[in-house]
């Protein structure tokens, strides 16, 4: 999926030998390349399931989490799985 992206933002520490790399298509986020960062891993793996794509302001400053958290909260779930905002 990374292959298709047309923009890309990295965030991490290499001194430290962390790293995630947030491939976009379009201003959606398609996928994720990380390193030595699992939490970062899961919750984009989770993000990108339910069709949500952050504001790169909130991963460069950490705080993707508690959007992605405020976000579900405000979507519905629909029969099929997919949800939608009220």
């Amino acid at each position: 999926m990374s292959m298709d992206a047309d923009d890309h933002l990295a965030t991490g520490n290499p001194v430290q030998n962390e790293l995630a790399v947030h491939h976009f298509r379009q201003g959606t986020l398609v996928a994720i390349d990380i390193v030595n960062r699992p939490a970062d891993h899961i919750l984009d793996r989770r993000m990108i399931a339910a069709g949500y794509t952050p504001v790169k302001a909130f991963i460069y400053e950490y705080r993707v989490n508690e959007a992605f958290k405020r976000w579900m909260a405000s979507v519905s779930p629909q029969a099929d799985g997919t949800r939608s905002v009220e």
